[in-house]
């Protein structure tokens, strides 16, 4: 989704409990970084499975912005 959209309908209450556990740095609004934000990644895998052998799943331990 859009910064704007992200933004709009995630509340900072749910970017929190969404990136318990994550080491978050960032100054202010971090919304558009919670993974409500996003596509979900098995859909999108999923969608490219002719395109791609999946070898890991990666999961995030931080988010740094600034």
């Amino acid at each position: 989704m859009s910064r704007s959209q992200a933004n709009k309908t995630i509340s900072q209450e749910d970017v929190v409990r969404a990136l318990n556990g994550v080491y978050v740095k960032a100054p202010g609004n971090i919304k558009d970084e919670s993974p409500q934000a996003y596509k979900d990644i098995s859909e999108v895998m999923s969608n490219q499975a002719d395109l791609v052998e999946i070898v890991t799943e990666l999961t995030p331990v931080a988010v740094v912005k600034g």
